[in-house]
């Protein structure tokens, strides 16, 4: 079930690790704009951890999709949110 609201630090070009529940494991995904308020624009990984990674480790990773949009409510379905860190865009974040 979606929440009706969600309590998180926004920061463009931010990494994120989210779990729709505790007891699943954390799915990394990088926040690249925010085009309206209706909607957003992100990378997903496919990888999944049982705790939240480095900036580091998460920054590494290689997207599985490099811009995906998605509606805003999409951001309701993760019961935990956490920023894992940031990195400046460049040109080839926003590939595709």
């Amino acid at each position: 079930m979606l929440q009706t609201s969600i309590d998180f630090e926004l920061q463009w070009s931010a990494f994120y690790a989210g779990r729709q529940d505790v007891s699943e494991n954390y799915h990394p995904f990088r926040l690249l704009d925010f085009t309206t308020t209706s909607g957003y624009h992100y990378s997903f990984y496919r990888e999944e951890f049982a705790t939240i990674q480095s900036i580091e480790t998460v920054r590494d990773l290689q997207p599985w999709a490099f811009h995906m949009p998605r509606v805003t409510e999409g951001l309701l379905m993760y019961a935990e949110l956490v920023r894992v860190g940031c990195v400046n865009l460049n040109k080839d974040d926003l590939f595709g």
